[in-house]
């Protein structure tokens, strides 16, 4: 097993115990196998769309987490900031 606190060294500590007191926990989208239908469908996207953006997510080795490659996820916060 790695030891995490060990690569992260003398920041070991102050990393992993980080608290975001900026950002409201109500305001983040986590990524799930329901991404598309809890969070873009509400966007008011066309089916074609979403089912797409589905097929997208349903594909490769991060099938159906929503965490799939990292174009994708930039391109998918793109169109909610476009919203």
């Amino acid at each position: 097993m790695i030891d995490i606190e060990a690569l992260l060294g003398t920041e070991a500590d102050q990393l992993l115990n980080y608290r975001c007191n900026t950002i409201s926990r109500d305001l983040l989208h986590l990524p799930g196998p329901d991404y598309v239908g809890r969070v873009v469908a509400e966007k008011n996207r066309t089916t074609a769309v979403l089912r797409n953006m589905q097929s997208m997510f349903n594909h490769g080795r991060l099938a159906n987490t929503a965490a799939g490659p990292r174009s994708h996820r930039i391109h998918f916060i793109s169109i909610q900031r476009i919203s």
